[in-house]
């Protein structure tokens, strides 16, 4: 009898002997191996069968953007499949080389059964100029399910540059006084924005939250280093007004920033009619006197304001 015939004939007695226990380790096995596939594949399996199914939607309140200023972006993912969706991960898609997303660009998403809001979306800024526009997207992973969001496409505009006035650019030396002011009328705090005109006349808003008209326009111009003009008195401007009369001047060595100083003369309409005004704007302790205006009351006035001195 050959070596072969012998081992063949030895592995027939083996499995008719121990038939039983092969069959019982092989059911065993198979036990096992579907446990651990039902176990760590289940998410894999629905994604498969189509159980599991999402839209991501992305979208933002400022589709224009400064550089360095953050981008509002919302996201949400849906569940739209016949099982509900497991815990995930959101990824923010951009090009990072112009785009900074901060702490990190990935999201934990928890299990969805209908819509949801992502929560914590990271801060996203715009770092780089791209002379035009960037691209945002993002990818929801789920075990095996892949969804890609909307893209959305932000517009990258130059920073607003803060007015203040400056020098004027049609005629060398002269100075503009639009831009915002901070200002004290007798020493109550607020701001004023002045737009100058080329014939020099002035017109603006001003904001004093503890005054007594704690909003309001302005009106008048400006002759040389002279500031005359109107306060508004809200409800009252057919009968009152404040008059501002004061002067400014450039300051500190570098002329980096400009004053104004003067008076504030709260004025009702009457009939008396004056020989001469007096000097106004410099002495508010001295009194003067306006034709057919009634002088209520005086109060200091300051203003003051950084100072562009490149013309414009």
């Amino acid at each position: 009898m050959s070596k072969f015939q012998s081992v063949q004939d030895w592995c027939t007695t083996f499995i008719k002997n121990h038939w039983g226990k092969l069959l019982s380790l092989v059911g065993t096995a198979l036990v096992a191996v579907g446990g651990w596939a039902a176990t760590n594949l289940q998410e894999e399996i629905k994604s498969a069968l189509n159980l599991q199914d999402a839209t991501v939607t992305i979208s933002t309140t400022t589709p224009k953007v400064e550089l360095n200023k953050k981008i509002d972006i919302e996201a949400h993912v849906d569940s739209v499949g016949l099982s509900s969706l497991s815990p995930g991960i959101l990824t923010i898609d951009v090009d990072h080389d112009l785009v900074s997303v901060r702490p990190k660009a990935t999201v934990k998403i928890k299990a969805i059964s209908g819509t949801d809001a992502v929560e914590n979306m990271p801060e996203i800024k715009v770092i780089k100029d791209p002379s035009g526009r960037v691209k945002i997207s993002a990818l929801y992973v789920s075990g095996g399910l892949r969804v890609k969001s909307n893209e959305l496409w932000i517009e990258v505009i130059p920073p607003t540059r803060l007015v203040h006035p400056h020098f004027d650019v049609s005629d060398t030396g002269r100075v503009n006084l639009s831009g915002d002011w901070t200002i004290e009328v007798g020493g109550i705090p607020g701001k004023m924005t002045l737009v100058q005109a080329p014939d020099n006349n002035i017109t603006g808003t001003y904001v004093i939250p503890g005054g007594k008209w704690p909003h309001g326009k302005i009106v008048g111009f400006k002759d040389g280093k002279t500031f005359r003009v109107r306060f508004s008195v809200p409800g009252r401007d057919s009968t009152e007004t404040i008059r501002v009369a004061g002067f400014f001047e450039i300051q500190s060595s570098n002329g980096d920033f400009i004053e104004l100083t003067g008076c504030a003369y709260h004025l009702r309409t009457s009939n008396s009619v004056y020989g001469s005004v007096g000097v106004e704007g410099l002495d508010c302790t001295k009194s003067v006197q306006y034709d057919q205006w009634k002088v209520l009351q005086t109060a200091t006035f300051y203003a003051s304001s950084p100072f562009d001195k490149q013309e414009r």
